[in-house]
């Protein structure tokens, strides 16, 4: 079974997130490609607050820095919700 180094995706309340395997190189090209980490879930980020086509900039350069470096994945909208723990059918809390 294949396990990614690195995984970003949506979550449907907190947004774009880069979650996984994150040393102190890994840390530097996230935030190189426009990645915050928040303290209170533990992980990187977009910015909350960030355009829909400057998020999609963010994960572009985040991948194509990362790239060769380690393995990651970018889950669709519908995977990661689901990974999240919230169905298809289900809307996340307001």
């Amino acid at each position: 079974m294949f396990c990614p180094d690195l995984i970003i995706g949506r979550h449907p309340v907190h947004g774009v997130l880069a979650d996984g395997h994150v040393d102190d190189v890994t840390v530097l090209l996230l935030e190189q490609a426009g990645f915050v980490y928040d303290e209170d879930l533990g992980v990187h980020r977009v910015p909350a607050g960030t355009s829909s086509d400057a998020e999609q900039d963010c994960v572009q350069r985040a991948m194509t820095l990362l790239s060769g470096r380690l393995s990651v994945v970018y889950l669709s909208d519908d995977l990661a919700a689901e990974a999240a723990g919230f169905s298809h059918q289900k809307s996340p809390p307001a």
